[in-house]
Formats: structure tokens, sequence, C-alpha cells
């Protein structure tokens, strides 16, 4: 086998730290996913799921995505 792939999902992903962290893992090489609310720019290289980390036990319940 060849290298593991590493994956990584950060809350937020826009604001200082989280962000600082998700252009780290991406540079490392890291499948990055990001879970915020869509309101600001993504970063590149990231996967962006948008939901609001407060109600998405909410929205899984009603069997919404």
């Amino acid at each position: 086998g060849g290298i593991p792939v590493r994956k990584m999902l950060i809350t937020g992903g826009t604001g200082f730290v989280s962000g600082f962290l998700a252009r780290y893992f991406v540079y490392k090489h890291w499948q990055v996913w990001v879970l915020n609310q869509g309101t600001k720019t993504q970063l590149s290289g990231v996967t962006h799921i948008e939901a609001d980390r407060h109600t998405i036990g909410d929205r899984q319940r009603s069997g919404r995505r």
C-alpha cells in the first residue's frame, strides 16, 4: 500500500484559527472538509459542507441533507 489518505473535518474554516488549520492541512496534502454556514468566501482546496453546527442534528432527524 501507499501512503494513507489523511482526512480532517474543521468546523468554521474561514476564521483566524480554523482558517489557519484548514490551510495548513491542505498544504500537507490532507483531504479537508469545512463545515460552516457559507456566508464567507471558502478556501481553495477544501470541500465545503454548508450547515449550521447548532442545528445540524435537527436537519438529520428531519431527513434533510
